[in-house]
C-alpha cells in the first residue's frame, strides 16, 4: 500500500466582501497559497504589512479554487520577511495560507 502525506497550511480569512486591504501575517513567516470561494474582482499579495513593497502575487483576476504559490499540485512555501498583506477589489471571499 502507498501512503501519501501532504503538508497542511493554516488559512486566514480576508475581509469577505468589498474592496479591502488586510494584513493576515505580521513579521517573518511563510506564504503558501490563496483559496477563493467567491470570485469577484482582483487580488494582489505583498510581503509587507502595507499594500506596497515586494509583490508575492501580482494583480490577478480572481477565480474560484486554490492557487499554490509554486503552482497546482505543490506544497511549497515562500518565506516572507515583513508579513503578508492582501488587497482585494470586488466582493470576493478569499482565504490566505500563511504561517508565522
Amino acid at each position: 500500500a502507498v501512503i501519501a502525506l501532504s503538508e497542511a497550511h493554516p488559512e486566514h480569512a480576508t475581509v469577505p466582501t468589498g474592496t479591502a486591504t488586510t494584513t493576515v501575517l505580521t513579521g517573518v513567516g511563510e506564504y503558501s497559497h490563496y483559496r477563493c470561494t467567491v470570485a469577484a474582482g482582483n487580488i494582489t499579495v505583498y510581503d509587507n504589512t502595507a499594500a506596497s513593497g515586494k509583490v508575492l502575487v501580482p494583480t490577478t483576476a480572481l477565480a474560484a479554487g486554490t492557487f499554490q504559490i509554486f503552482g497546482a499540485g505543490t506544497n511549497g512555501v515562500l518565506p516572507v520577511t515583513l508579513g503578508v498583506t492582501v488587497v482585494l477589489s470586488g466582493a470576493a471571499t478569499v482565504y490566505i495560507g500563511a504561517t508565522a
